[in-house]
């Protein structure tokens, strides 16, 4: 074989032994890198921008309800209401389930909500203090109906007795608080509600009626409890009859007169007697008046008679 044949053999082989060709390189890594920290910086502030525009708007929207955005917002606060009440939030209808009579007029004027006004903008909880300043309210709450119904629920106190001042009349809870209501009102409510008088008979009736509990029918017939002093108890019985109740062990006292209710031969309640049970043990039982018709010497019981 020739020299010239074998270089050219030799040149084959280099040739077909030599690397590829490698494509351009691309961009370095540093300059990649920058890029890819501008587009996060980017889609980070595109975030941003939306987050803030809807806290905004939140925080817009909270304005506009309060009713506090300011002179700044006054201009879209306008807009803002306008837009509501054209698609129906404003106030249409206030009820008061529950509350008839002069008493829903009172709440109406307490609640003190404007017809026809942004739904929105109303302030339940101002609203439900005003309520809550009547005495008769025990409590209340205020709620919206969406699209345009406010609604009062109130929970009225609980009337315990009429007490009777002179020739006038009111109606009181259990807590001895006055409810105001109107004389028709107080003549509704106070139907077999017990009647009483007296320097701290509405704050003392709770605990009498307590111990009274066990004798339904000894309290169906008082008339009148009437506070003595500030210290004890005169009931006054259907019929006439009068009972002197004792500062201390008034519970023993009672059950003695339930007793004593259960004799015929009294009558107590249909005659004008007067019992006096200030004396534990013993009950003394003599004519309310001197012109009574029964005979003027006392009866006394002791013991197992009581």
């Amino acid at each position: 074989m020739s020299s010239v044949s074998g270089s050219a053999a030799r040149k084959r082989r280099k040739s077909a032994a030599a690397p590829p060709v490698r494509p351009a390189p691309g961009p370095k890594l540093g300059a990649w890198t920058r890029a890819r920290r501008g587009s996060a910086k980017s889609d980070a502030k595109t975030t941003w921008i939306g987050i803030g525009a809807l806290l905004g708007g939140c925080v817009l929207f909270a304005a506009l309800v309060s009713g506090s955005a300011g002179a700044a917002a006054s201009g879209l606060h306008r807009g803002m209401n306008k837009g509501l009440l054209a698609a129906g939030f404003q106030v249409r209808e206030i009820s008061v389930p529950g509350i008839d009579g002069e008493r829903r007029a009172q709440a109406l004027a307490l609640a003190a909500v404007p017809d026809g006004a942004m739904i929105f903008a109303v302030d339940l909880d101002a609203a439900r203090r005003r309520l809550e300043t009547a005495s008769w309210v025990q409590r209340a709450r205020v709620a919206r109906r969406l699209p345009d119904r406010i609604v009062l629920e109130i929970e009225t106190a609980q009337p315990q007795a009429i007490v009777r001042i002179g020739k006038d009349h009111a109606v009181v809870d259990a807590d001895g608080a006055v409810l105001d209501a109107s004389p028709a009102q107080a003549r509704q409510e106070g139907a077999g509600l017990p009647v009483i008088e007296g320097d701290g008979a509405a704050d003392a009736l709770p605990s009498l009626l307590e111990a009274m509990a066990p004798y339904p029918d000894l309290r169906a017939r008082i008339a009148l409890f009437s506070r003595v002093s500030g210290q004890r108890w005169r009931l006054h019985l259907a019929g006439g009859c009068q009972v002197e109740l004792p500062e201390i062990g008034v519970e023993a006292a009672l059950a003695g007169l339930a007793q004593l209710c259960l004799r015929p031969d009294l009558c107590i309640g249909e005659e004008k007697l007067q019992i006096d049970l200030r004396k534990a043990g013993l009950a003394a039982i003599a004519p309310l008046s001197p012109r009574s018709a029964r005979p003027a010497a006392s009866a006394q019981l002791r013991g197992s008679d009581i």
